[in-house]
């Protein structure tokens, strides 16, 4: 009703001046935004316009019954605080009086104990080893104890019989001893004096034996066919081609080439033979991709030309915005 109102007076003061007409309209106007603005915004709280005064707020308070103990309100006050967030009596562990103090501030006590020894203890002689507990040494021999000496010891040659022999005694006694250590006559291995001398003190006397040669020729040359390589037992490189070795010529090899055919265009022979060409590698007509005429030119060398379109606004404007405003219960105030 009130917006209303408004507009009537609005339309009833355009009789007046131009002047007067628009600032009524401005104040109108004016008017209509605040009202808009009460109606969106919740006087309860935080104000975002500056013109409006924030009410104070309250709440409850989210702290716990602990931290208020901690708050500092007098010294009265903290002594009746005292020993809550003391540790209880049970939490302490406290060593023992008796027995060793482990500070060094507190005396440990003297303890006395009952003795472990035996009731009827042992002679020592019981526990002494007896005479054939020790290993003793023989007395004959060598000692291994430094203090004790050794005896002499004897005992039988170990020497043979024919060592004796080499013992000089006399020049007399030797001559009995001559040809006993001389090897007997079969020992040596004579050389035959017939045949090839080995020695070259010893000249060798010319020997004849008889021929090994076949008796006649005929037969000597089947043997030698007989033991020769068949022809199919050699490997004979091809004559045609490259030859291995290089006592051997090469003969050329003419070959068909394998170039392909599309290369012959580009080996250049004269001028007027490469305009025949002209084309033949170049793109068809329907391999470039043209752009249309009427649409926006991306390149720049092109000018655009102008579009128009249908117009995307509504029909019919003669309805009024309040028509598309929210009600009052859209709001949660």
């Amino acid at each position: 009703r009130n917006l209303r109102h408004l507009r009537v007076s609005a339309r009833a003061l355009g009789v007046l001046g131009p002047r007067v007409a628009c600032e009524h309209r401005a104040a109108a106007m004016a008017k209509e935004m605040d009202l808009k603005a009460m109606f969106t915004r919740s006087l309860m709280g935080s104000q975002p316009l500056d013109k409006w005064k924030s009410s104070p707020s309250f709440g409850f308070g989210t702290g716990s019954r602990e931290v208020r103990e901690k708050v500092f309100i007098s010294s009265a006050h903290v002594k009746g605080v005292f020993g809550r967030h003391s540790p209880g009596p049970a939490t302490y562990s406290l060593p023992p009086s008796t027995g060793t103090q482990l500070l060094s501030t507190k005396k440990s006590q003297p303890r006395w104990a009952f003795g472990v020894a035996q009731r009827f203890p042992q002679s020592k002689l019981e526990n002494t080893p007896g005479p054939g507990t020790y290993q003793h040494h023989s007395a004959m021999g060598r000692q291994l104890t430094s203090k004790y000496k050794s005896q002499p010891s004897f005992g039988f040659g170990s020497a043979e019989q024919r060592a004796n022999w080499k013992i000089f005694i006399s020049q007399e006694h030797n001559l009995a001893f001559y040809g006993r250590e001389s090897p007997g006559p079969l020992t040596y291995g004579a050389r035959s004096t017939m045949g090839k001398q080995e020695l070259s003190t010893f000249r060798s006397s010319p020997s004849i034996a008889f021929g090994s040669a076949d008796r006649s020729s005929q037969s000597n040359f089947m043997k030698r066919a007989a033991q020769s390589p068949g022809p199919a037992s050699y490997s004979l490189d091809a004559s045609i081609g490259r030859q291995v070795l290089s006592t051997i010529k090469s003969v050329p090899a003419p070959t068909f080439g394998t170039g392909q055919q599309m290369h012959n265009h580009k080996i250049y022979i004269s001028e007027e033979i490469n305009k025949s060409f002209y084309g033949r590698d170049g793109p068809g007509p329907t391999t470039s991709t043209q752009m249309p005429g009427f649409v926006r030119q991306p390149l720049s060398r092109n000018k655009t030309s102008p579009q128009w379109g249908f117009g995307s606004a509504p029909r019919f404007k003669d309805k009024t915005t309040l028509d598309n405003m929210p009600g009052p219960g859209h709001y949660c105030v």
